[in-house]
């Protein structure tokens, strides 16, 4: 009698709220996947405000693994700065093909690998190939990169197109 439709209320209430939890992690893992992708496509694309509302600022950078400096927090205006030598190119492509995220609490950990196609017109290609790691943290209802690290593989094709892209961007 009541004793079963208590069980039966507390049974619909524990799936409710697993249900409800599961639909919240999966739209944070959406989300969380968008931010760290929308990075690369933002710097495809040289679409250096995008990266304004993506990361933290400041956030914690380390591309160390790929002689980029002491690993640390750096101002968005800094990196974005620093990240403008890519328009020396005349495309990158950073083909990162899937993500495993990890979420506990507000705080989520994010591991890709990625192969990272830079081109200039009559230029053999510059191939680099590594992984990431992103730490982001939800403020607001908001997913924000707060980290993010560059563990450098290898590297194939013309590994002198970095110089020949400062010197076009020399040249204009």
């Amino acid at each position: 009698g009541i004793c079963m439709k208590k069980i039966c209320l507390l049974l619909i209430i524990f799936i409710t709220t697993l249900y409800s939890a599961c639909n919240t992690e999966a739209a944070d893992k959406k989300e969380i996947t968008k931010q760290v992708s929308a990075i690369g496509n933002a710097v495809d694309k040289r679409d250096w405000e995008a990266l304004r509302k993506i990361f933290k600022n400041p956030f914690n950078l380390d591309y160390s693994s790929f002689g980029g400096g002491k690993a640390g927090l750096k101002k968005i205006d800094d990196v974005i700065k620093a990240w403008k030598f890519l328009e020396g190119f005349d495309s990158t492509f950073h083909d990162i093909p899937d993500y495993k995220v990890t979420i506990i609490g507000n705080t989520a950990h994010v591991f890709s690998k990625v192969k990272a196609t830079h081109k200039i017109k009559g230029h053999k290609p510059w191939i680099v190939y590594g992984s990431y790691n992103h730490k982001l943290v939800k403020e607001n209802g908001k997913w924000k990169v707060s980290g993010m690290k560059f563990n450098f593989k290898k590297q194939e094709g013309n590994k002198y197109l970095p110089k020949v892209a400062q010197k076009k961007l020399k040249k204009n």
